[in-house]
């Protein structure tokens, strides 16, 4: 609780404002809103999958245990953006977490498989709705550009800060603890930020117009998010091969391509088709995409070298994983720095870390000959994460309206579930075919998957490259555009004084 209060404080309130504490603890409320929804994706993962491995389920009875959360998360951001524009955020945000914290209690008292899915689903619920509607509160907390602007950096790092502490968590709860401690943690949480949010928050002010809710929309998108999510993640256990992984693709892709159509055609649409049309949001949600599945295939892969090739023991692993803390730290510079030059130079300065980092990691050995080099690696790439959030998240934010406030935070956070999903299936499928290539070889197994492994980190290191490159596009055009119209402006100045 420390650290994440550290990283709330470092956001500055306008002095001159009467009301800066009411501020503070509504930022404070939302920023954790985001930490709690995001640290909900990674704190069931090893304490369940110990239990259910116990009771004897299934592969696919725990995949569905720890992935249905977010397959029912991503699938409801956009309808759940749509809820919170037309009713106003802070509503929207107060329900999802009272329906977030009410899943999270069926999960404490769940006594069988069926009843942990169903919690994992109304906690995904919740969070659809949540999520959006604490971004698009920020804007409200801080009206003015330059607070938002920082206030943004920091909310974007709650999300990688939220992700590593439920890593960390997950562990602790394992090696100590009942896993039922998995669900009552977060009701815990929700239940206390949903209090914070009707004591602090500011109310919903009456909507600008009349905002009608496109249903067709909101199918066609949920169904359609949903496929995928749900594609990409049976993608990621078998291949994209599979019939239960490329038919929920196909059928995801199609009924997102029917969406496009019904968009074009509605008064008042779900998804504006030129809200996408925006370079800056555009290089965010790409690099968005490209931190979240680094960020998820290293804990995955990492995950399976420590344990299952240098037989680390639960809380070994869990302070394998301590340079991911590091995280934290970002959260008292990345604000600054996207004060001071800008967020997609900050963007690409953190995918360059990343790059680094992935690198580096991609050095690891089965004998841990390179562990120094392997651990600087797991330092560089949540620095690397935390920069890139912070740039990202303003990116995103960059030029909406308010109306629109709602919608670019669901959009955010449905790059965030895709990423993860994605990158975890792409990745396991490289590795894979990798792998099989060096056993028919003749590579001995480990030796094999290790060196598949550190292929998996080389095209990752690769892609956050390309990322890095496109944000440092973006920087130079926006600055190139920025001169130039000051130079226009300049120039009229000159010719209405008749200099």
């Amino acid at each position: 609780m420390v650290s994440q209060t550290q990283t709330v404080c470092v956001i500055p309130s306008p002095s001159e404002n009467p009301s800066t504490r009411r501020r503070t603890a509504a930022f404070a409320t939302v920023a954790l809103t985001q930490f709690l929804l995001i640290m909900a994706i990674s704190i069931v993962v090893v304490p369940v999958t110990f239990f259910a491995e116990r009771q004897g389920f299934s592969q696919s009875d725990i995949a569905l245990i720890t992935s249905g959360y977010g397959l029912v998360f991503s699938g409801l951001l956009l309808f759940g953006s749509r809820i919170g524009d037309k009713f106003g955020p802070r509503r929207a945000l107060t329900l999802g977490l009272v329906v977030f914290a009410v899943g999270s209690l069926l999960g404490v008292v769940s006594v069988g498989h069926p009843m942990m899915v169903i919690s994992r689903f109304i906690q995904g619920a919740g969070s659809g709705f949540a999520a959006p509607a604490s971004m698009a509160l920020v804007g409200r907390i801080y009206t003015s550009a330059s607070h938002r602007r920082r206030a943004l950096a920091v909310y974007g790092i709650m999300g990688s800060v939220g992700g590593t502490c439920g890593l960390l968590t997950s562990g602790l709860i394992a090696a100590s603890l009942s896993w039922r401690w998995a669900f009552a943690v977060p009701a815990i949480a929700a239940a206390s930020l949903a209090l914070c949010a009707v004591k602090v928050v500011p109310s919903d002010s009456a909507p600008q117009r009349r905002i009608r809710l496109d249903i067709p929309g909101a199918v066609l998108a949920t169904a359609g998010i949903l496929g995928i999510s749900y594609g990409l993640m049976r993608a990621g256990n078998s291949s994209f091969t599979a019939p239960d992984a490329f038919l929920p693709l196909g059928a995801g892709v199609l009924l997102l391509g029917m969406l496009g159509i019904v968009e074009s055609r509605v008064k008042d649409p779900l998804l504006p088709l030129r809200f996408l049309l925006s370079r800056p949001r555009g290089v965010a949600w790409a690099g968005l995409l490209l931190i979240t599945a680094t960020n998820a295939v290293a804990t995955l892969v990492l995950t399976l070298y420590f344990q299952q090739v240098r037989g680390f023991s639960a809380p070994e692993i869990v302070l394998a994983f301590l340079p991911f803390a590091l995280v934290l730290g970002t959260g008292l510079f990345g604000g600054r720095m996207v004060a001071q030059l800008g967020a997609s130079v900050v963007t690409a300065i953190g995918l360059f870390i990343a790059t680094a980092g992935a690198a580096l990691v991609a050095t690891l050995e089965a004998d841990g000959s390179h562990d120094v080099l392997l651990f600087i690696g797991m330092s560089l790439l949540p620095i690397g994460t935390g920069l890139t959030f912070s740039g990202t998240t303003v990116l995103a934010m960059s030029e909406v309206p308010s109306s629109r406030t709602g919608l670019a935070g669901g959009l955010l956070n449905t790059a965030i579930e895709i990423g993860a999903a994605g990158g975890v299936a792409i990745l396991t499928a490289i590795i894979g075919l990798h792998s099989s290539t060096l056993m028919s070889g003749g590579v001995e197994e480990t030796r094999a998957s290790v060196h598949a492994y550190s292929f998996g980190f080389l095209v990752l290191a690769l892609a956050l490259a390309v990322g890095a490159i496109c944000s440092l596009a973006l920087a130079y055009r926006q600055r190139y555009e920025a001169k130039k119209l000051g130079i226009a402006e300049s120039h009229e100045r000159v010719q209405r004084l008749g200099v």
